[in-house]
């Protein structure tokens, strides 16, 4: 995966799509009012956050899930995923 040297997290840079189900304990976190699941990358330079924004938005597209996505401080990258129709996570 092109940009995958840039991450400090055990992942990488990517992977693949999972149901919110079968997520590891640790990477994703279930934010206080169980609407969404969150996890955060931080990236080495802002060229791999910005390949990385740009290959989750690809995904997203092809999967028609469009997750939150946040980039602060010219490197971290933070996605919020849930189902945007009914305001929360769905099974």
């Amino acid at each position: 995966r092109e940009g995958e040297g840039d991450w400090n997290d055990d992942e990488g840079c990517g992977g693949p799509l999972v149901d919110v189900r079968s997520f590891p304990t640790g990477l994703w976190v279930l934010s206080s009012d169980e609407r969404l699941v969150r996890r955060e990358f931080t990236a080495r330079k802002r060229g791999a956050a910005m390949r990385f924004v740009n290959a989750v938005s690809e995904l997203a597209e092809a999967a028609n899930h469009h997750p939150d996505v946040h980039v602060t401080n010219w490197r971290d990258v933070r996605l919020d995923l849930s189902t945007h129709s009914v305001g929360g996570l769905t099974k």
